[in-house]
């Protein structure tokens, strides 16, 4: 007899295992598969995605690694990899209390577009 609705599942899948607790850590890693998105502060996410865009814009380090894993896997997903190597980059220099060291994934980034700051007024003033 079928039963529908999460529990069905968990009666599947106690179905499978003589053992019931292989079923439990089956079930439970099923579970928090479908909510991995939820996890998380939103504006956080959202910040880093905007972050990974420019600098895959700006840096060739990073757009390089971009494109490899563009290649592999879907374009949002290798976004959403560099907002994540982001991330670990600020995590890791705010608990240090050090200077950020100019480094993705162990290589130097070089800058192709110069600061311009201050800005000139246009036309001269």
């Amino acid at each position: 007899m079928p039963v529908a609705g999460r529990r069905g599942k968990l009666c599947r899948a106690l179905s499978r295992w003589p053992d019931s607790s292989a079923a439990k850590v089956w079930f439970c890693v099923e579970a928090r598969r479908q909510q991995r998105s939820k996890y998380g502060n939103k504006c956080l996410k959202i910040a880093f995605h905007h972050a990974a865009v420019r600098a895959i814009q700006y840096f060739p380090e990073i757009q390089r690694f971009y494109r490899n894993m563009a290649l592999r896997k879907p374009k949002a997903v290798a976004r959403a990899l560099v907002a994540k190597e982001l991330a670990r980059a600020v995590y890791f220099v705010l608990t240090r209390q050090e200077a950020f060291n100019g480094t993705f994934k162990g290589q130097p980034l070089n800058r192709t577009k110069q600061p311009r700051w201050p800005r000139l007024a246009n036309p001269p003033v």
